[in-house]
Order: C-alpha cells, then sequence, then structure tokens
C-alpha cells in the first residue's frame, strides 16, 4: 500500500503515540491542583512550549483547540463579536421558526449581494479553504460585507490584488500560507505589512504550512494562525491558534475558563502532548525533510510528465509546499483514475471533486482560471514522511497504464452543471 495523501492526513510519528500513551497513563486534569494535575499541567505547558517554536510565537500566545477548524472559526467568531455583536445578540432573538436574511449558500460568487452590511467589511482569498468560506459567509449574514481577492493564474495573490480589496471599513483579511489543493504559497508577509498599514487584521490558515515550511510569526506580521496537529504528523482532533500579543480574542466556548478564558472545557492531554512531540520532530528536521519531500515530488512531476503527455501541472511551480503535487490529466475524469489507482494501492485524492451532493468543482482551480472540462481531471498528489523514491516510481508505472486505459474507454465530456 503507498499512501499518497499527506495533505488530508498525515500518518502520526511513533515518537508522538508513544508520548500520547504516557499522557493517558497519568490520567489527570491538568486544571486539578494536587501533585498528578500538576504534572499533567507540567505536560500542557511543554506541549504548548514546542507548538509555540513550531510557528516562532511565545508559549503565551498559543491557544489549543480541537483542530484547525476550530481555531479558523473562532477568529471570525472574535471578529463578530468585536464589530457585529448586535447583529448577532439580535439574530439569537428571532421568533421562533423564522431567520435573519441570508445570500444564497454559495463562496463562491458575490458574497455581499443583497445583504446590509452595517458591521464592515473582510477581504478573504477566493482559494481558502472551505472552514474560511464558510466562516466569512456566516459573518456575512450577521451583517459584514464580503469580497474575494482573486489569484494569478499560478494561485498566487498579489499584493496589489489585495490592496484593491481593502476599503476603509475592512475590519479583517484573511489569505491561507500554503493552499491545500495546489500546494501555492502565499507571499503573506506582504500582504500583512499593507494590513497593517491600513489597521487592517489579518487572519493566516496555516494549516497546510505548519511542519512544512519555515513559519515565523512575528516576521510574518499575523494577527491571529490556525494550525491542525494531524497534518505534521500528530493526532488528529487537536490544534492551536495563534493570538498574537495585544490582540483581543473573544471565546467562541465558554464554561470553565480553560486556555486563559479562551477555549473553555478540559484539554485533551494526550492529544495536545502528541501534538507537541510532532511539532518538536517537525521543527529539528524542517530543513531536511522539506528538501527530501520536495525532491519526491519534483521526480513525480518529471515521471507523469513523461507518461502522460495530457498531463497538466497546477500551480506557480517557483512558489510551491514541498508535498503538494496538483496535476489535470486532460480528456480523463479524475474519479475513474483514483479508483484504478486506488485499486492498485495507491491513495491519491481528487483535486477537483465535487462536494457531497453538489455537482460544483473546484472553487480553488476556478479561481485560477482551470475549465470545468479540465478540472474534472485533477488529481492531487502529496508525500510526506513515509513515502520514498520507490513509491514515486510505482506511481509513475501505475499512472502510465491507467492513463492509456482511460483515454480509450473513459473520455471526459463537458458537464452542464459545473
Amino acid at each position: 500500500m503507498i499512501y499518497l495523501d499527506n495533505a488530508a492526513t498525515s500518518p502520526i510519528r511513533v515518537q508522538a503515540r508513544e508520548a500520547m500513551f504516557h499522557a493517558m497513563e497519568l490520567a489527570c486534569n491538568p486544571s486539578s491542583l494536587h501533585a498528578h494535575g500538576r504534572r499533567a499541567h507540567a505536560l500542557l505547558e511543554t506541549a504548548r512550549e514546542q507548538v509555540a517554536r513550531l510557528v516562532g510565537a511565545a508559549p503565551n500566545e498559543i491557544f489549543f483547540t480541537s483542530g484547525g477548524t476550530e481555531a479558523i472559526n473562532q477568529a471570525f467568531y472574535t471578529v463578530e463579536r468585536m464589530y457585529g455583536h448586535a447583529a448577532v445578540d439580535a439574530a439569537a432573538h428571532l421568533p421562533y421558526g423564522s431567520s435573519a436574511p441570508a445570500a444564497a449558500h454559495s463562496p463562491h460568487g458575490n458574497l455581499s449581494a443583497g445583504t446590509a452590511h452595517p458591521h464592515g467589511h473582510l477581504a478573504i482569498g477566493a482559494m481558502e479553504h472551505h472552514a474560511v468560506l464558510h466562516a466569512a459567509e456566516r459573518a456575512r449574514d450577521t451583517g459584514f460585507s464580503l469580497s474575494l481577492v482573486e489569484p494569478d493564474a499560478g494561485g498566487v495573490i498579489q499584493p496589489e490584488a489585495l490592496t484593491a480589496a481593502l476599503t476603509p471599513d475592512t475590519r479583517m483579511a484573511a489569505v491561507m500560507a500554503v493552499n491545500n489543493e495546489v500546494g501555492t504559497l502565499q507571499p503573506i508577509a506582504r500582504l500583512t505589512e499593507l494590513c497593517a498599514q491600513k489597521g487592517v487584521l489579518f487572519f493566516c490558515d496555516a494549516v497546510q504550512a505548519a511542519g512544512h515550511i519555515p513559519i515565523d510569526v512575528q516576521r510574518w506580521g499575523v494577527d491571529l494562525l490556525a494550525i491542525s496537529s494531524h497534518k505534521f504528523n500528530g493526532p488528529m482532533g487537536v490544534g492551536a491558534l495563534y493570538v498574537k500579543k495585544g490582540v483581543t480574542v473573544h471565546p467562541l466556548l465558554v464554561g470553565g475558563g480553560q486556555e486563559r478564558g479562551l477555549r473553555s472545557g478540559t484539554q485533551n492531554l494526550p492529544g495536545i502532548v502528541g501534538m507537541g512531540v510532532a511539532a518538536q520532530w517537525a521543527c529539528d528536521t524542517l530543513a531536511q525533510e522539506s528538501a527530501r519531500v520536495a525532491a519526491l515530488r519534483e521526480a513525480a512531476r518529471t515521471g507523469i510528465a513523461a507518461v502522460a503527455p495530457n498531463a497538466v501541472f497546477n500551480g506557480n511551480p517557483d512558489a510551491l509546499a514541498p508535498g503538494i503535487l496538483s496535476v489535470t490529466f486532460r480528456g480523463l475524469q479524475a474519479e475513474a483514475l483514483h479508483m484504478l489507482l486506488d485499486m492498485q494501492g495507491i491513495s491519491t485524492s481528487i483535486g477537483a471533486a465535487c462536494g457531497a451532493g453538489t455537482q460544483e468543482f473546484s472553487h480553488v482551480l476556478r479561481a485560477m482560471g482551470v475549465d470545468n472540462v479540465a478540472a474534472q481531471g485533477t488529481l492531487r498528489i502529496s508525500f510526506g514522511l513515509h513515502n520514498t523514491m520507490e513509491d514515486v516510481d510505482k506511481l509513475v508505472a501505475a499512472l502510465g497504464i491507467c492513463v492509456g486505459k482511460l483515454l480509450k474507454v473513459s473520455p471526459v465530456r463537458p458537464s452542464r452543471s459545473c
């Protein structure tokens, strides 16, 4: 079995798993004041230091969450509470059976159409993960206007594009560090500088970046940043939100006041400990591992180009994360290719998959100008810790056979619904 879907979830490091078992054996609440609780608290704070080091933050700027999605929602909820709490409170007291006015549920069209926006404006990257796009939709429904910042053909948001999107009423901009579908790197430091000049908060989804490229929140200048453990060989179900010193964050979850009041609920100590150990290993091996994985990606690119003349690679080749390769096989349905590879024990991802229950193709590829027919033939191949050149060789050989077969029997046809 060859696993090439590391961008979805990366296998947990053995060191992280062992640390989690130790934390489970301790079986103590880190908020307890007795000796066992103090031991648990010490493990919690060690993990906080390890995660802080991964992103170049101070430990007291790191708050643990259940994952990247919660951290993202926390950031957007903060803006809603800072500038739009009156609308949120009003919506909460609507009569039973009624609802607040909202535009159609689509993060890809005119998000501000038909919606009043008394609380300000948000500028959102057009290629953001759905966790960001849907959180932005929620903000729109509580009284914010939204603008999508379009990338260039290589998937990079240029500073002038963000500048054009900012208005005197912009409260926050959100641009991801690494795109989860095509692996494009964004010029975060340049974008945050523009926002700082206008007093605009900057949120960065760094879920696909942490553990794979160097992150320095001080140099980048971000105000809020989200990461997720299972993307860098830690356990699922745990993440973190970086909050720059001086930025006020409103709690999404209230209760016992854990995480200094930002995120109530007894901390997932085993998960956090595992995340900390994975972060420590990612820090210590980042340069070496990133270079190794990038070499796998480039070998795959060269090999695929040789066996599949219809292959087109997506994203700016000079601004890509080490492990993500997005390739469009023109004339093919990616779903069929994905299934054939799976039957041979090779796991990839459909980079332009229609969402569950919908007929929409990838909003990322659409933003980059890829037509709907080509998008239907897109695979995402993502390399990680356990992959080798032998895996690349087997992938290329399998693709050569599968692409040849499909070109003969399963050509893609235009889809009116996409």
